[in-house]
Formats: C-alpha cells, structure tokens, sequence
C-alpha cells in the first residue's frame, strides 16, 4: 500500500478480516512464519528500490514520470543521490512540466533536500 508515496505493509492477526478497502493493501499474518514473511517483505523493498531507481533513470521522455519513480526510490532508501537526479531533471524539464506536478515535484524536493547520505 502505498501511503503517500510511502510503502506501507499491514500486520493482520490470525482471525482477523481485512476491510473490502484494504484488499489489495499488501499484509502479514502474525502466526508461525511471520518472521519469515516480515524477512521476505524488506527483502522485496530493496528489489522496489532499485526497479523504482532503473525505470525513473530510464524514463527521459516523460521527466514527471521519471521524478516519481525516482521519489518512490528514495522514499524507501533515503539515498542523496535520488534527490540530486530528481532535481537535476526537473531543473532540465522546467518548462516542459505543468503546474499542477511543479507543485508536487517542488514539494517533495523541498521536503527531503536535507538528507545526505
């Protein structure tokens, strides 16, 4: 699930029901292999970190595409050099972007610039 960008990941006990609105939200069982399972799930993250990393270094076509997957990178590994490539193709794609995702790009620079790594 994805919580402001964030990658979120409920934990369920055994009997309990998942809501219609959280079906697709991604969950744990805590039972017998939840330690396995946890395991698996971070594991998967640093998989989504680097997919997220490629296809945003890959996208020059669409810069507001590219920047969101490089976002989505950085939200789950606060690396500097995912903010440094966000704003180095926004700067290159000012004029190309709409308001509306300047507003959002701007933003999330803005937010996360005082990371290093």
């Amino acid at each position: 699930m994805d919580a402001l960008g964030k990658e979120t990941i409920i934990i369920k006990s055994k009997d309990y029901k998942i809501p219609s609105d959280f079906k697709r939200t991604e969950y744990i069982n805590y039972d017998s292999d939840f330690h396995v399972s946890f395991e698996k799930f971070f594991n998967n993250l640093k998989e989504r970190e680097e997919h997220y990393w490629l296809v945003g270094d890959l996208i020059n076509a669409d810069p507001v595409l590219a920047i969101d997957y490089i976002k989505r990178a950085f939200l789950l590994n606060p690396n500097q050099k995912y903010i440094k490539e966000a704003n180095r193709i926004f700067e290159n794609n000012f004029n190309k972007i709409d308001d509306q995702s300047k507003i959002h790009i701007k933003g999330f620079l803005k937010t996360f610039s005082y990371y290093s790594d």
